[in-house]
């Protein structure tokens, strides 16, 4: 047996303890059901092959068991919306360390042909199909399965700090802690994890900065940090200022793009790379640029039209100019014309 998909049923009653000698399952789904009780422990001791763990919108309850980082070849952890309480363990980063491994194969999938064994000309394998949350979407995947690497633990009752040990998941895709209880700041590590595509940390009661590495992170395409209560400059790089939806609920947030200024000299920001002065890259916002531009323009356009109109010689010799051009123009004009003509008769 390597998959198991009894998601949207209604089972309820405890987790199955008859899956304990299931050691060879691989993807274990038990999504929007009723059971309840705790995650059993024997999950990282017994079922170590896991790569795909979905035990969302249920009704568990108590901590995350420790023993749940022994799944060193785990790809998917969802356990969202559930009742958990408790710390994220800090042990998460010996999580996905084989996933150098688990270039698809069916050596390392443990997957037979029996059962997956559908190969095409380029010799992929299919391996799977599952319901995730991406981007704040559920979404599909089946033969892209195989390339997520994604924790969701959103919707619960999750308490304590972000354990800085979590930056360690450089190959994480997707990281969604929202609408729980985690206090303190986000890790200034944070931009360690440069394959983040989305990360969520929205609807919590997270204080500080956020770290200035965050705007090191090429590929991330979804962020939220909304209804927290972070504080400072929003570091500048051009893919945090592009997510204007991402910091509502901060107000004690400054700096593009929102429309609060911001000191960023004052205590308690995150520094800048390089030296990177207030605004700077969108000095477009400030109103001593538009006094410029104003002060510009007037200076510029009277300082030649007042000269013409002032001075009579110059706008005479102006004037000259335009005429004995226009002149010029349309000579060539005729002449051009009266060629094209001949050529068109000789022919």
């Amino acid at each position: 047996m390597a998959s198991l998909h009894l998601r949207n049923n209604r089972f309820y009653g405890e987790f199955p303890v008859s899956l304990q000698n299931c050691t060879s399952l691989v993807v274990l789904d038990l999504g929007n059901n009723y059971l309840s009780g705790g995650i059993p422990a024997w999950i990282g001791e017994s079922l170590i092959d896991l790569n795909i763990l979905c035990l969302d919108s249920n009704e568990l309850k108590g901590s995350i068991p420790i023993n749940i980082c022994q799944l060193q070849s785990i790809q998917v952890i969802d356990l969202s919306s559930n009742h958990l309480s408790g710390s994220i363990p800090t042990c998460f980063n010996s999580l996905m360390t084989k996933f150098d491994e688990l270039i698809p194969n069916t050596e390392t999938f443990g997957y037979s042909q029996q059962i997956y064994g559908i190969l095409d000309s380029t010799k992929e394998v299919f391996f799977d199909y599952e319901w995730l949350v991406w981007k704040g979407t559920e979404v599909e995947y089946s033969k892209n399965l195989k390339f997520m690497k994604l924790i969701d633990l959103s919707n619960n009752k999750l308490v304590g700090e972000i354990p800085v040990q979590i930056t360690d998941l450089h190959m994480l895709n997707s990281l969604n802690l929202s609408r729980n209880k985690l206090t303190g700041s986000i890790p200034n590590k944070i931009g360690q994890m440069s394959s983040l595509e989305s990360l969520d940390l929205s609807n919590n009661q997270l204080s500080g900065a956020i770290p200035f590495s965050l705007a090191s992170i090429s590929f991330l395409a979804h962020l939220d940090l909304s209804n927290n209560n972070l504080s400072g400059c929003i570091p500048l790089g051009t893919q945090l200022q592009g997510f204007t939806e991402a910091y509502k609920g901060n107000s004690k947030l400054r700096g593009p793009p929102l429309q609060t200024k911001c000191q960023r000299d004052e205590p308690g920001n995150a520094p800048q790379q390089g030296g990177i002065e207030e605004d700077e890259g969108w000095i477009i916002w400030d109103f001593d640029f538009f006094v410029s531009l104003a002060l510009g323009f007037i200076l510029g356009f009277w300082g030649v039209c007042g000269t013409l109109i002032l001075k009579h010689s110059w706008r005479h010799a102006y004037f000259q100019f335009l005429e004995d051009k226009k002149e010029k123009i349309c000579t060539a004009i005729v002449v051009y014309g009266a060629k094209l003509k001949r050529g068109m008769r000789a022919s």
